[in-house]
């Protein structure tokens, strides 16, 4: 059952925010809930790095990987939630 705490969250975290990043010199624009933003830069700040710059390493690396993704977001998600469970043990390393 999912417990009342996630519904007492605001209401904020869940709606999503566009924001215009650079990403390998292209600007675009990617729209993820405010909750993701806030752990992006969270991470971005850990590693000392602006937002446009954590990104685009996100992306470069994910090709270099040879990572097959339809959608950019997804992965961003998918990154902030490996971060948020590992974030005691886990170095971004740009």
């Amino acid at each position: 059952m999912v417990g009342k705490s996630f519904f007492d969250e605001p209401q904020y975290i869940y709606t999503t925010r566009s924001r215009s990043v650079r990403i390998l010199g292209q600007t675009t624009s990617i729209r993820l809930e405010n909750k993701y933003w806030e752990i992006l830069d969270e991470i971005s700040e850990k590693e000392r790095l602006s937002r446009g710059e954590l990104i685009s390493f996100i992306y470069a690396k994910a090709l270099d990987e040879g990572m097959e993704f339809i959608n950019f977001t997804s992965l961003l998600r998918i990154i902030c939630v490996i971060y948020i469970e590992n974030k005691d043990r886990i170095e971004v390393k740009t």
